[in-house]
């Protein structure tokens, strides 16, 4: 959740948050890392909405309702 207030704070998301993209970094202390940015994008550049063209990203079994009907 810290990796996320951190990427949200500084304008980005991930776009294709599930359990496949994150990693224990040290399961002795149960740190867990945030990986695969590849879908990730700066809201600074762009918003996050249907109006501008922006298509769906992430793996659909893991998306909300909402986005998968287009609400």
């Amino acid at each position: 959740l810290r990796a996320l207030a951190y990427l949200h704070k500084n304008g980005l998301t991930h776009r294709d948050l599930k359990p496949e993209n994150m990693a224990f970094e040290s399961r002795k202390h149960g740190y867990v890392r945030l990986i695969d940015f590849g879908f990730a994008l700066d809201l600074n550049d762009e918003k996050l909405n249907i109006s501008n063209g922006l298509i769906f990203m992430g793996t659909p079994y893991y998306m909300a309702p909402e986005v998968v009907n287009k609400e």
